[in-house]
């Protein structure tokens, strides 16, 4: 393809902090984003002596044999006092760390989405369009940005889910945890243990405000992603016909050409995976109320089908179609080549076609089956449904 400058998608345009990264090359900041939230929490937790407490690991051990239900265990039977540090808040610190490895991962995907389509079409994967192709990514473009000046809206969204989240942890993983006896004895418990929480708007006031802030970055960037990738997951449907993909039959970067496309896929997955692990986290923290976390986990089983599906059925038509035209026109060569008298200049070219008939026949339909692309998609997939079949089943049990 001579020109496909209008291929590329212009998806920074959705967001002015990671437009403003991206314009003066400082996107790698964003490694340090997890380092820097976990940081902030130790702080705001030793300031005001929420970071730790005596007897930590076998606390721990209790508290993971209590949410298991495992009595087994002796630690499980431990009478353990009513205070909730950092260091005893895992759930949390999952959580946070996973909200600072979020804006790096879309940072990572937009990256590779905004050359993705240019790059394929300039190592010749993208062989052809018709003349609606430029209009459809302009109006692609034009939707990105109208996200961009929408930051106000995914801005409230974020806003109210942390609320009702918060609102959620009053009490929590605090019952759950609150040994066994009278309604009212597990009731003081835990609102002891809420009132020593180390971000409870009470007791850590710092605290209470940088977990707001991390959760609010957290639903804003799980929004925006959305909101952009789920406009790329149309485009690529509603350009199914009017861009033909084919493969590299050299396979120059391991992926049959395909390998643009791999760099989007990969860091939508990991966060796909990463975001079903903190909804169950949550769950866990909002002691397995569904109601509260039920909009977050529709949204990521609503987006997860069409970012599997869509993109890798294309791929595989894709190639299946190349192999069998390619494998089609080698052996038209290979027969015009039998036709004619074998000299040394016609075996030779017939060497060159049955080797090229080799490669294409030893093709795979689905490139990224790599076992690190296939173990990306497992983890996806299955952690994720797993805790959306708990969730309904608690809803509606």
């Amino acid at each position: 393809m001579s020109d496909s400058r209008h291929l590329k998608l212009q998806v920074f345009e959705g967001d002015p902090i990671l437009r403003f990264l991206h314009k003066r090359a400082l996107g790698s900041l964003l490694t340090y984003l997890p380092i820097v939230l976990l940081a902030l929490c130790v702080l705001v937790s030793l300031n005001h002596e929420r970071f730790s407490m005596s007897n930590w690991t076998s606390v721990l051990c209790h508290d993971f044999a209590t949410l298991v239900r495992n009595n087994k265990w002796n630690c499980g039977h431990l009478r353990v006092a009513p205070a909730f540090p950092l260091t005893r808040d895992l759930e949390s610190i999952i959580t946070v760390a996973i909200v600072g490895v979020t804006p790096s991962l879309i940072y990572r995907q937009w990256k590779a989405l905004e050359t993705g389509f240019v790059t394929m079409a300039r190592q010749g994967v993208i062989a052809s369009e018709t003349g609606a192709t430029p209009a459809d990514f302009a109006k692609a473009n034009e939707w990105f940005k109208r996200a961009g000046r929408c930051g106000s809206l995914w801005a409230a969204i974020a806003a109210l889910a942390v609320l009702v989240l918060i609102a959620g942890e009053t009490k929590g993983i605090f019952r759950s945890l609150a040994p066994r006896g009278s309604l009212r004895t597990q009731a003081i418990w835990s609102q002891h243990a809420y009132g020593s929480w180390w971000a409870g708007i009470v007791s850590n006031r710092w605290g209470f405000v940088l977990y707001a802030l991390i959760g609010f970055v957290g639903m804003y960037y799980i929004t925006l992603m959305n909101v952009i990738g789920g406009r790329v997951v149309f485009l690529l449907r509603r350009t199914r016909d009017e861009l033909i993909y084919t493969a590299d039959g050299s396979n120059r970067d391991g992926y049959y050409g395909w390998g643009p496309a791999r760099s989007i896929f990969l860091p939508t997955y990991w966060a796909l995976y990463l975001h079903s692990v903190a909804i169950f986290m949550m769950l866990i923290v909002l002691d397995w109320r569904p109601w509260l976390i039920l909009p977050a986990l529709l949204e990521w089983a609503v987006v997860l089908v069409p970012y599997l599906v869509v993109p890798l059925r294309l791929a595989y038509r894709s190639i299946s179609a190349y192999k069998v035209d390619e494998q089609s026109r080698i052996v038209e060569e290979l027969d015009k080549l039998e036709a004619r008298t074998a000299t040394p200049s016609v075996l030779s070219s017939r060497e060159v076609w049955a080797q090229r008939l080799a490669r294409v026949r030893d093709m795979r339909t689905m490139p990224f089956s790599r076992p690190r692309d296939v173990a990306v998609i497992f983890f996806t997939v299955v952690p994720g449904v797993v805790t959306f079949v708990i969730e309904l089943k608690r809803f509606w049990g």
